[in-house]
């Protein structure tokens, strides 16, 4: 079927039917949430363009094994803002999303290992592998106008997500506890479909 690539064909080509209008505030500044920061710019009537940054922090704990994961993500993301239907204080819209996010996560758990003398001892196991994810979805949002320099947003939507993870473990001694890593989880890609959220302000110059 070739109605989703119609359909896309379509809506660009409304976006883009209406020539370049003088925007009295054509820039804004975003807030998100997930923790994102950006900018957007007025390109014409209909079509914006957006870009942010994402940063956030993560701390796991999984006290059956002594397991913890912790670590930080940053990210960037690029979008075409699309008006549908835009009023006074409403404005409904399409957003083709891509994101790209690099997360840098430090696994640790406690070991029991057979020392060279036959005692039994511990110590902390760390891998540090390093994570990038992909993802693109389709969004549609509404934005709210609160003033005419400001406005809050909400948008949702399906996307597809490409996560790829590279890591080693670290050499470990010939008798030990089961540990909750291997080169197998370490180093591996995966794919999902999942719903894309996100709420934010809008302040526009």
């Amino acid at each position: 079927m070739r109605l989703a690539p119609t359909f896309a064909a379509a809506l660009l080509t409304f976006a883009l039917a209406s020539p370049a209008a003088a925007q009295e505030k054509p820039f804004a500044i975003t807030f998100g949430y997930p923790a994102a920061f950006g900018a957007q710019w007025q390109v014409r009537e209909r079509v914006a363009l957006r870009s942010e940054f994402t940063v956030g922090h993560s701390n796991e704990v999984n006290e059956d094994i002594s397991l913890t994961s912790s670590g930080w993500r940053f990210g960037v993301t690029a979008g075409a803002v699309l008006s549908i239907i835009r009023d006074k204080p409403r404005h409904l819209y399409a957003v083709p999303h891509y994101e790209f996010r690099q997360r840098n996560v430090t696994l640790s758990q406690l070991m029991n290992y057979q020392d060279a003398n036959g005692n039994l001892a511990q110590t902390t196991i760390e891998v540090t592998p390093q994570i990038h994810e992909h993802t693109v979805a389709g969004l549609i949002g509404i934005e709210f106008n609160l003033t005419d320099r400001s406005a809050v947003f909400a948008e949702g939507g399906p996307g597809y997500r490409k996560t790829i993870r590279r890591g080693s473990l670290p050499e470990l001694p010939p008798i030990h506890s089961p540990v909750g890593f291997s080169d197998e989880n370490l180093n591996l890609t995966e794919n999902d479909v999942r719903f894309v959220a996100r709420v934010g302000v809008n302040v526009r110059f």
